[in-house]
């Protein structure tokens, strides 16, 4: 997994299209985290990083989640998207709202 890797979002119009880049989140590219593809590493993986734990795999979520919050006008722009999405993982907000919908 990488902590983020240039990607090329294409938009209705192409003046619209967004490319982001890693670095202007202060990220590396291409930080390699190799898993087994078993599901119970991964489900350990995805519980670390709903519990607030940093690292590559909780940049790039936070990176997807702010760039879905960039998408739907949410924010103003990636960089606000990525702070407001890793802020809420690392204050354990996902968790708790993971728990609230588990009943």
């Amino acid at each position: 997994m990488a902590s983020g890797r240039r990607t090329h979002l294409f938009a209705k119009h192409a003046a619209d299209d967004i490319l982001l880049r890693p670095a202007d989140l202060g990220l590396p590219e291409r930080e390699r985290l190799y898993l087994p593809p078993l599901a119970s590493q991964h489900a350990c993986l995805n519980a670390a990083i709903l519990a607030g734990e940093a690292g590559p795999a909780a940049d790039q979520v936070a990176m997807t989640a702010g760039t879905i919050l960039f998408s739907l006008g949410a924010v103003a722009d990636l960089g606000s998207g990525y702070v407001t999405a890793r802020s809420i993982l690392q204050a354990g907000k996902a968790q708790r709202r993971l728990e609230l919908l588990r009943g």
